[in-house]
């Protein structure tokens, strides 16, 4: 990493700055101060018309120069205090307490993070052990530096002794403030997990909470044994308390899975080897695999001795342990991976900040510990098709900017799985799609009736039967939603002139349709197949279209390969596909420039495929897709196409852009010259521009419109009865699904073995655990008796087909 100047840090500050204020307190001029940005972090904001350029900020910065002067294989000791101290507001071992009074006693001051009155976080000086308590307990959220570095300067240079405590980019950034060690000075740094958004902090405690009524805030309470899953409480004055625990609470939950920590922690430069400061501690978490006899429940932490200072202090107050042992370091590394890395950022990160911008930080948090969205989507975005994941992005992007959190369907017909597995679309979905879980049946997709109230199936070819077929489950007509859902078909595409299908599969894809509350195709010949069978159906453009150029820019903006201008040839590799058209030939001989041949390719990434088209200086392609992004990056381009069931969804966009000319058969020959005319990009802009915004005006107004009344279980009951007796081997006639009250029954019966041996499984464990785990195995008995409950009323009604 270079950077030339502190604005660089400023303008890149999402990726670079710690957010430690060494710089502020530097400048000569008071030219820098922290401002929160968007997301609830404090950076560093620079008055241009203040700042002489002197360079002092840029020395003192850690992230310009970080220094690893410590040990790079520190001696590493288990620790634990004496109970009383352990059982205190410390949630591990309590060394830090136990260092802090070391230096209160010998008349110093220490520097550690607290509480303020509206719970938010800032680091505080104290001087007594009175406000040491304050100081105790973690605090999972990043803290405000505030004024403590000139405040500890100053009394580092009246000879006062001071223990400073904090992460590593914070002990760095002290160390880079100071410019010079100070021998009155020990640092200690928490092994960090990464630190979360202040802003997101107090924004869930003012939504959630009336804040002036809290007592206190433990974000690990000693009240649980230490070592089981970690337990936040927050008391009031009342004494009512609220528990969340890491798997249950949406706080604890996404701070665990990197969700809203800062930038810069997914690529920390101190979470490493040799640390920052003199002394490093943590939680000795997996302790119990290598020294289980360490483990009393109460706490146990590791320490890190980094240096002689830290030796210094360290061998004041060893004996005030209860336990004091060393080690080996490469047994506490599993268990505390910062040690040596960073936290990965998780992938639902920038999208989180995006909600949490518009909506409610429950809403933010929902959408990535619980799968809670506004909408749902189902198409084809695993096959091995650039479209297909594209569109499928184009339309969850979309649903954004109209003001809808989306998610799209995990969810692969087991049919298609060997199929589809291990594609380039996979490695696209993880990085640019808000998946859902993994769906595997029919059980999992009736669960999303829970987390969403809005169904969209689409785009692309979702109405084929050809790509369809063999998923008995019907999840592409939507069988699996409620009655009191809403079921929007999205730009869907038959991908033929007429649905060409079985007679009992037609009759039944058409009674699934006409439950839906709205349905839009992306070819005008989908309107007439629906409208022969009594459906309403509105044309509306391909969704790759709702999106900026500037936006799909962004999107190939991280390509890997570099691509050379030129004229590519890009083609699917149709059997009848010419390996090398006259067209070609004639364009490059015309415009000079190479030509690059390009056969689909299941390993090129869908970033680098977009990119080549961006690169080209003229697009030839039998792909749809590739003609509509040759249209997107203003790329002049010719289409080959002999097929009039694909011609027609290229003709349509083709001549609703005026650009009829740009077809031609793939064996033709003759004078291309007019393929040569400039494109006024200026009125097909114009044209995609207003129907993009009839295609979002169509998609938001029926997303707002009363959703549609249906009839109970209507869509799907011949196919349930059958599935149903299939899979309770039985050939029993006297079963009407229609018996069935919601969708979870179903759910109920597919699962039902499942269910049986997780009951009994939870209960044996409730039985031979003690403590906080029976505690926990208890409450999953309980859940999974009601579904055994609602079991045995399922079998005394259908008692001739459920075993």
């Amino acid at each position: 990493m270079k950077l030339d100047n502190i604005s660089d840090i400023v303008t890149n500050s999402s990726i670079f700055c710690t957010g430690c204020s060494a710089c502020v307190y530097t400048c000569p001029v008071s030219a820098i101060h922290m401002s929160e940005n968007e997301e609830g972090f404090l950076y560093p904001k620079v008055d241009e018309n203040i700042c002489t350029h002197c360079g002092l900020c840029r020395s003192v910065c850690p992230v310009y120069s970080p220094e690893y002067s410590n040990k790079k294989n520190p001696d590493c000791f288990v620790a634990m205090a004496n109970d009383e101290l352990r059982e205190g507001k410390s949630t591990s071992g309590a060394v830090f307490p136990i260092l802090a009074q070391e230096v209160l006693r010998r008349g110093g001051a220490v520097c550690g993070a607290a509480f303020r009155p509206d719970w938010t976080v800032a680091h505080i000086i104290i001087e007594d052990k009175e406000g040491l308590e304050g100081l105790k307990n973690s605090k999972y959220v990043q803290s405000d530096m505030s004024d403590c570095f000139p405040k500890i300067k100053n009394l580092l240079e009246a000879g006062r002794l001071v223990l400073f405590s904090g992460t590593g980019c914070q002990v760095a950034g002290l160390k880079g403030f100071l410019r010079k060690e100070y021998q009155n000075l020990w640092c200690i740094e928490v092994i960090c997990h990464g630190v979360p958004s202040p802003g997101v902090w107090k924004k869930y405690l003012n939504e959630k909470f009336d804040v002036s009524h809290i007592r206190s805030i433990e974000f690990r309470s000693k009240k649980y044994l230490w070592g089981n899953e970690s337990v936040a409480l927050i008391e009031f004055c009342n004494n009512n308390l609220y528990k969340e625990t890491y798997t249950q609470g949406l706080y604890y939950y996404n701070f665990g899975n990197n969700v809203f920590l800062r930038k810069s922690c997914g690529c920390c430069q101190f979470n490493r080897l040799p640390r920052q400061a003199d002394i490093t501690i943590g939680d000795f978490w997996g302790i119990d695999k290598k020294y289980p006899q360490f483990n009393d429940g109460k706490g146990t932490s590791v320490i890190l001795v980094n240096n002689i200072k830290g030796y210094e202090l360290l061998n004041k107050v060893k004996y005030n342990f209860k336990v004091f042992n060393k080690v080996l370091l490469n047994d506490a590394i599993p268990g505390n991976p910062n040690i040596i890395s960073s936290s990965k950022e998780n992938s639902y990160r920038d999208i989180f900040f995006k909600i949490f911008k518009k909506r409610s930080v429950q809403e933010a948090l929902s959408f990535t510990a619980k799968d809670l969205s506004d909408c749902k989507i189902i198409n084809f975005w695993f096959t091995k098709n650039y479209g297909a994941a594209l569109t499928c992005y184009a339309l969850q992007e979309a649903l954004f900017n109209i003001g809808y959190t989306a998610k799209v369907i995990n969810y692969m017909p087991s049919h298609w799985r060997k199929m589809y597995s291990n594609t380039f679309s996979e490695s696209f979905a993880k990085k640019y799609l808000y998946l859902t879980k993994p769906l595997k049946n029919y059980a999992d997709l009736i669960d999303l009736n829970h987390v969403t109230t809005n169904f969209l199936v689409g785009s692309d070819q979702v109405f084929r039967y050809d790509f369809y077929k063999g998923d008995g489950d019907h999840a592409y007509q939507l069988g699996f939603v409620q009655p009191n859902k809403r079921k929007i078909a999205c730009s869907a595409s038959f991908g033929t002139l007429d649905y060409i299908a079985p007679p009992e599969e037609i009759e039944r894809f058409f009674s699934n349709l006409n439950q839906f509350d709205a349905v839009s195709v992306r070819e005008t010949p989908g309107v007439s197949i629906c409208k022969k069978r009594g459906i309403s159906a509105e044309q509306i453009i391909e969704p790759v279209f709702y999106l900026s150029q500037d936006e799909w820019n962004k999107l190939a903006d991280n390509h890997n390969e570099e691509h050379n201008k030129g004229v590519i040839y890009f083609s699917l590799g149709y059997k009848n596909a010419s390996k090398n058209p006259k067209v070609i030939d004639f364009i490059s001989k015309k415009t000079g420039e190479p030509i690059n041949i390009q056969t689909f390719n299941y390993q090129r990434s869908v970033e680098d495929w977009l990119d080549s088209i961006r690169s080209a200086s003229f697009v030839v392609t039998d792909s749809f897709h590739g003609m509509c992004f040759a249209i997107i990056f203003h790329k002049p381009f010719v289409v080959l196409c002999s097929y009039s069931e694909m011609r027609s969804r290229m003709d349509e966009i083709l001549s609703l852009l005026g650009l009829q000319n740009r077809i031609i058969d793939p064996e033709a020959d003759g004078n291309f010259e007019e393929l040569l005319i400039d494109i006024d990009w200026n009125n097909v802009d114009s044209v995609l521009e207003k129907e993009k915004n009839r295609a979002l005006s169509w998609l938001k107004e029926k997303l707002q419109a009363p959703i549609k009344k249906k009839e109970l279980l209507n869509v799907r009951l011949d196919y349930l009865e059958e599935k149903v007796k299939q899979m309770t081997s039985n050939n029993s006639s006297n079963f009407s699904s229609e018996n069935y009250q919601c969708y979870e029954d179903i759910a109920l019966i597919y699962n039902r073995f499942r269910i049986i041996r997780k009951y009994y499984w939870y209960k044996l464990l409730s039985k031979i655990t003690s403590g906080q785990r029976r505690k926990h195995y208890k409450t999953k008995r309980y859940l999974w008796h009601d579904k055994i409950r609602r079991l045995r009323e399922l079998k005394k009604r259908f008692h001739k087909i459920i075993r």
